[in-house]
């Protein structure tokens, strides 16, 4: 009799650690997989940034070749000028939805609010690409003493931080599919 009940209670105390692992498999999968596909959708976002800031820089470039010393705004049928703009709408939508992912605060394990510094720096960076591109649009528009060279520091740090940023990431979301294989391997035993 004594055999039975623990063989019975060792069945049920097998299924509910079963059960209680393929619940926290599942969770971890869903993590996993939601992080990959946020960092997926992050760094093509990131690229478009990097790529907008170029274009921008090429044809502001170009522009300044062709203008005259005055002001460039009567000369708004160059296409380069044109595409300027356009690539500034476009970087400035990009930094906006870049942004989006990135949430000033964060929920400590005790539910409380706290500032989410790394966020907050690299949210930051993103409105200092931005600036460095507004400026050079007001500097094309302006006298030509105004105007200037790009300087890449942003845009570096900008590409930089969110590359580290992204590898840790995906660090995190590798080791979600480690544990995954880890409670795998656990309820086969």
């Amino acid at each position: 009799m004594l055999a039975i009940l623990a063989a019975i209670s060792g069945a049920i105390a097998g299924g509910v650690f079963t059960a209680v692992i393929s619940q926290q498999k599942i969770k971890s999968e869903v993590r996993a997989s939601t992080r990959l596909e946020w960092i997926k959708e992050v760094r093509e976002l990131t690229a478009r940034i990097i790529n907008s800031y170029y274009q921008i820089q090429r044809y502001y470039n170009s522009a300044v070749k062709y203008l005259p010393p005055s002001r460039a705004s009567s000369y708004q049928n160059i296409d380069d000028y044109k595409n300027l703009e356009n690539e500034l709408i476009s970087l400035s939508n990009d930094i906006t939805l870049f942004k989006l992912y990135f949430s000033t605060i964060r929920i400590n394990p005790v539910n409380v609010e706290q500032p989410n510094k790394e966020n907050i720096y690299m949210r930051k960076l993103a409105d200092q690409v931005k600036n460095e591109s507004t400026r050079v649009k007001i500097a094309l528009d302006g006298p030509m003493k105004h105007r200037r060279k790009f300087k890449n520091i942003h845009i570096n740090k900008f590409s930089n931080f969110t590359s580290d940023y992204l590898k840790k990431e995906w660090d995190r979301a590798k080791n979600n599919r480690w544990i995954v294989a880890e409670w795998q391997t656990i309820s086969h035993i």
